[in-house]
């Protein structure tokens, strides 16, 4: 699937987390601005802050490069049961 086709908006109103974190590039002003992380929200602690900085005016960009891969296997912690 590519990812870079999908609206960002679209799918955060979804409560899709479609941006990968560890391909995530920030910058020292993104955490003065929007951050830092709500602790107390794990295991949907970045899902939250990409929706709370995008709602204070953060732009966000999916690359159509695969830039990680992603392995499913069965104990992860969204494994369905």
């Amino acid at each position: 699937m590519n990812m870079s086709e999908l609206n960002v908006d679209k799918e955060f109103a979804k409560d899709h987390n479609i941006i990968c974190h560890p391909a995530v590039c920030y910058t020292r002003s993104f955490w003065e601005h929007f951050g830092p992380y709500d602790p107390t929200t794990i295991p949907r602690e970045d899902l939250l802050l990409w929706k709370k900085a995008r709602k204070k005016g953060a732009k966000f960009g999916i690359t159509p490069q695969i830039l990680c891969c992603y392995r499913i296997h069965p104990n992860q912690i969204t494994a369905k049961k």
